[in-house]
């Protein structure tokens, strides 16, 4: 019974822990990770899967990964004119 309650406590301990990342840009380009999918999918050349199609999903998955952690970076500048009610 002991055992059984450290082993879930351990559990919980190790599930509730979490890693920060660096928040720096990604180095990694585009075309390095459709060479490690290729890899990693055993085509050695675009005979089943396109660069385009490979691509379209390295966004979606980008897409995907921003709209889950909300890691959005966006800056935007706006310049106002004195004495102007409305724009």
């Amino acid at each position: 019974m002991k055992k059984l309650i450290l082993t879930i406590l351990a559990c919980f301990l190790i599930v509730s822990t979490a890693f920060g990342g660096s928040q720096q840009t990604s180095s990694t380009a585009a075309s390095t990770i459709i060479v490690n999918a290729r890899y990693y999918l055993n085509e050695s050349s675009a005979s089943f899967w396109s660069d385009t199609e490979l691509l379209v999903w390295v966004n979606q998955g980008t897409m995907d990964i921003v709209g889950r952690t909300r890691c959005l970076e966006n800056s935007e500048a706006v310049s106002l004119l004195a004495n102007t009610v409305e724009y």
